[in-house]
């Protein structure tokens, strides 16, 4: 029969409407943030389940190293809801705390021209269409997150592989101009529509990648533009795999494109291309090559790169240079797979080019030698180009083929020989 309080002192009830999380955090780089907020939200109170796992975290403008017994420090010391980060595991743990939720209609972004690196804070997925309707039109123009990516079209909307955004995910969006915008909550998304079906062989973990760039391509196979869904696209940075992506229906005009997302930890790695016939289980080479840049987008659904390779490729190889070092005669041998023009051309050291060893058709096996007349003493390259004919859209393109890799100024295709007139000719090629 007890009784608490009357009309003039009623018992007074607090009831929390804190949100428990518990998100995993992958070793490795974890693109993420936060919907949540708590009273202090430091790196120390935020991340403190994370203990001695955490090694490293960063923002767009700041950045923050776990020290062990002391905690955080660097640039960056507080955590907010409308950023994006990239944290660092030295091993996967969870962030657990129990914090409130954001409020999404009076939460403001503040975009600015260019790369936003935004957070998501809804309490449940929803579709990016939905979630970002409130950009105005054109203002927008690219979104990802560290696992796929969508492109913004005039009077259609987002699409690509990113098509439903998440908690505790992070996101970069680039202007084409600066805007205000409040998240869109008007549904919430049901299935992510992308699945990339491509076998485990390609042994890919995003997570050990800081950064992505991303490349939406067309596949050219002997002339013919691939379109079916027989074929799964991967780049590779010299042997290791660093991305690949099936064909994707693009609604627009109909045809098949593979959004290809490319992951690295720094600028200026060679990329090499394959495309893989799920049918006849056999790989063909493409025949562009690409540079990683952090956050290259390169094409879209209107305009992809375009891709080449032949299903039954022309062989040919090129030997090393003999003897090496030369005086005053240098010399190499070329074996080609029917008729192709040949260019080869001599550099110095200072990317001037001081001789042409040949310029022409070439079929069968042949010796190509240059003599280094009125030449000094010192260190030239001999770049070999073979072309191979093949209309597509009334262009040509070019097979190159990769030779020895020797400098930052010729990466590519190119013959390391020395000349020095003071020593003997030495025999042998190396």
């Amino acid at each position: 029969d007890m009784t608490l309080g009357d009309v003039v002192n009623p018992e007074i009830f607090n009831v929390s409407l804190g949100i428990d999380i518990d998100v995993p955090m992958s070793e490795g780089w974890n693109w993420m943030s936060m919907n949540v907020y708590i009273d202090d939200m430091s790196l120390n109170s935020v991340l403190q389940s994370l203990d001695d796992n955490a090694e490293y975290i960063k923002s767009q403008a700041g950045f923050a190293d776990y020290y062990a017994g002391f905690g955080w420090f660097g640039t960056l010391d507080m955590m907010d809801n409308t950023s994006m980060f990239k944290l660092r595991m030295g091993n996967e743990d969870n962030i657990v705390l129990t914090g409130m939720p954001v409020d999404v209609a009076g939460t403001v972004f503040d975009l600015a021209t260019g790369w936003n690196w935004i957070g998501y804070i809804p309490q449940y997925p929803i579709a990016i269409n939905i979630a970002l309707n409130n950009i105005p039109d054109g203002s927008a123009e690219f979104m990802k997150n560290q696992g796929g990516y969508s492109d913004y079209y005039q009077n259609y909307g987002w699409f690509g592989t990113l098509d439903v955004m998440q908690p505790f995910e992070g996101y970069l969006l680039r202007m084409a101009q600066s805007a205000n915008f409040v998240y869109g909550t008007d549904g919430m998304a049901r299935t992510v529509s992308f699945t990339n079906n491509a076998d485990d062989e390609f042994d890919l973990n995003i997570h050990d990648y800081e950064h992505n760039a991303t490349m939406t391509s067309a596949i050219y196979i002997d002339a013919e533009r691939v379109d079916s869904y027989d074929y799964v696209l991967s780049a590779y940075n010299d042997s290791k795999c660093v991305g690949y992506t099936e064909g994707l229906y693009f609604p627009l005009d109909g045809s098949i494109v593979f959004p290809l997302m490319v992951y690295g930890n720094e600028a200026g790695n060679a990329l090499t291309l394959k495309v893989y016939n799920k049918t006849t289980q056999t790989y063909l080479d493409i025949e562009e090559e690409f540079i990683f840049t952090p956050d290259m987008t390169l094409g879209d659904g209107l305009d992809p790169v375009v891709l080449n390779s032949m299903e039954t490729p022309v062989g040919h190889s090129i030997s090393a240079a003999y003897p090496n070092p030369f005086n005053p005669v240098v010399n190499f041998d070329i074996d080609l797979d029917g008729e192709h023009h040949v260019s080869a051309i001599v550099y110095n050291i200072s990317g001037q080019q001081v001789g042409v060893v040949y310029d022409g058709m070439l079929s069968g096996s042949s010796k190509l030698s240059w003599m280094a007349e009125n030449q000094a003493s010192g260190i030239y390259f001999i770049k070999v180009k073979i072309t191979i004919k093949v209309k597509i859209a009334f262009k040509l393109f070019e097979l190159k083929l990769e030779l020895i890799l020797s400098s930052n100024l010729f990466p590519l295709n190119s013959i390391l020989i020395k000349y020095n007139p003071i020593v003997p000719t030495i025999n042998g090629a190396k």
